[in-house]
């Protein structure tokens, strides 16, 4: 079922390299989702990773490196969506995961989950015979369904704040529930 659903998504929403989401792809799955979501009482999370000196790591190491390590992050960061959710690749090294969660618990989960995606994508890529340390810093933000392109924003701002902290760091938007 999966490989026929991925041949239904139009190819200038998905993100060649990594096979994620690209930017249109999200902005249409907020906007497909969004109606059902509401329906069901379901609030989002958005999660927004970059990551750490990256364009460093495609000087010294090379394209062919750097795409290995957006292949493996995307894999992580696609770890963070629930069932539900959609990953997106929406700029150059910027990751982006939506995951639904009940409201009442959307604070807290969002608290935990961006510290776990911090930690997850802080993990030493392993490429041959060696490890590549990338990190990066993670900004979240909970919200309605219906406000998707904001609350997206909104944790944009968050991994900015989260950025100025230091390395590997996180900050959750908890407004908007």
């Amino acid at each position: 079922a999966d490989a026929q659903a991925a041949k239904a998504i139009p190819e200038d929403r998905i993100d060649t390299l990594t096979g994620l989401a690209n930017a249109n792809g999200l902005s249409a799955w907020f906007v497909d989702k969004r109606a059902r979501l509401v329906e069901d009482g379901k609030g989002i999370v958005v999660l927004v990773a970059n990551l750490d000196a990256f364009d460093e790591v495609t000087r010294l190491r090379g394209k062919d490196t750097a795409d290995s390590i957006l292949k493996e992050v995307a894999k992580r960061v696609s770890a963070f969506t629930g069932d539900e959710g959609i990953a997106a690749r929406t700029g150059g090294d910027e990751f982006v995961a939506v995951a639904t969660v009940v409201p009442e618990k959307a604070a807290e989960w969002a608290e935990e989950i961006a510290g776990k995606m911090a930690e997850t994508i802080g993990r030493p890529v392993e490429l041959g015979m060696s490890a590549i340390w990338i990190g990066g810093s993670v900004g979240a933000a909970v919200g309605k369904p219906s406000e998707g392109e904001a609350v997206l924003a909104r944790g944009r701002e968050a991994f900015l704040k989260a950025r100025k902290l230091g390395l590997g760091r996180y900050v959750v938007d908890r407004g908007g529930l």
